[in-house]
């Protein structure tokens, strides 16, 4: 179902930080991130509809996400055919990649474009970063309704409704570690950072192993069901659900769903990094690094 956090311009160069878990089908076929030869992506590949969760391209300097919008009674039946690769739908994981790899299309007119083609996609969330151009938006596809926004340096927050529905505990909560983390100044808005932010975060040495373990909390935040968010699975599900990690559980046929890939995307002013965490056939969990310079 997804989970990613957003620091956008607001410290002290660094640009960008994303921090996301893919929730999928623990057995779906999944390629850890690498440069992809086929285009001028650094990402990890659905191996499956050759798509991606996350993606970036130093090239064009821009990233772009993708989330579900979670409503079972809508997506039922495509995400059961997605997983076999048969759906007459488009891969919402091509919109990342078609984003970054257009050089001279900003947020706001590929958000344009795409909303041209909605129809075409089960439905989705996107969130597109052109960093060099200073601009990031946000684009959402929900039973025919679509919305383009732009998004405003600050920390955000989203999931599988819409961006900064704090409604979500898990979007909240991890909304508040980071801050916390990072030694951001609390505000209405999230836009503004402190002054005495954490040198590490002004200085290319990120707390990595602090920011991967606020991905990694498998607690369930929320099982009342009168609190829970109502998108059709049912309180069951839906308590699971509300962790920020989700540990892996049986969702239907037998197949065991939960959180199966993390991605931490920092770009800084010159350099940037990707990390991801990926699990296993065994359970056991496998990291790959790639560092690399830019001309921004």
């Amino acid at each position: 179902m997804c989970l990613a956090f957003i620091l956008w311009k607001t410290l002290p160069n660094l640009p960008l930080l994303i921090l996301f878990n893919r929730d999928e089908m623990i057995d779906r076929p999944t390629e850890e991130a690498y440069f992809w030869t086929d285009h001028s992506v650094l990402a990890g590949r659905d191996q499956v509809a050759r798509g991606s969760w996350l993606c970036f391209n130093p090239g064009t300097l821009k990233a772009a996400f993708v989330t579900n919008f979670r409503h079972k009674q809508l997506t039922a039946l495509t995400s059961m055919e997605n997983r076999n690769g048969t759906s007459s739908l488009k891969s919402r994981g091509q919109i990342p990649v078609e984003f970054v790899t257009h050089k001279d299309i900003s947020p706001a007119k590929y958000a344009a474009q795409l909303q041209q083609d909605v129809d075409s996609y089960p439905s989705f969330n996107v969130c597109l970063f052109d960093i060099a151009n200073n601009e990031c938006g946000y684009f959402y596809n929900h039973n025919k309704i679509c919305k383009y926004q732009k998004i405003e340096p600050g920390l955000h927050g989203i999931s599988n409704a819409k961006l900064n529905d704090d409604s979500w505990k898990k979007v909240e909560l991890g909304k508040q570690r980071l801050r916390e983390l990072l030694q951001l100044s609390p505000n209405n808005n999230d836009d503004v950072a402190d002054d005495t932010i954490t040198s590490n975060a002004m200085e290319s040495n990120l707390p990595w192993d602090a920011l991967f373990n606020l991905l990694s909390d498998p607690t369930i935040l929320e099982a009342d069901p009168a609190k829970l968010p109502q998108t059709g699975y049912g309180a069951k599900y839906e308590t699971l659900f509300s962790s920020i990690f989700l540990t892996a559980f049986e969702i239907e046929q037998g197949q065991m769903y939960g959180t199966r890939n993390q991605s931490i995307l920092a770009v800084w002013n010159g350099h940037a990094e990707l990390r991801e965490r990926s699990i296993r056939s065994d359970g056991s969990w496998s990291t790959v690094r790639h560092a690399f310079k830019h001309s921004l």
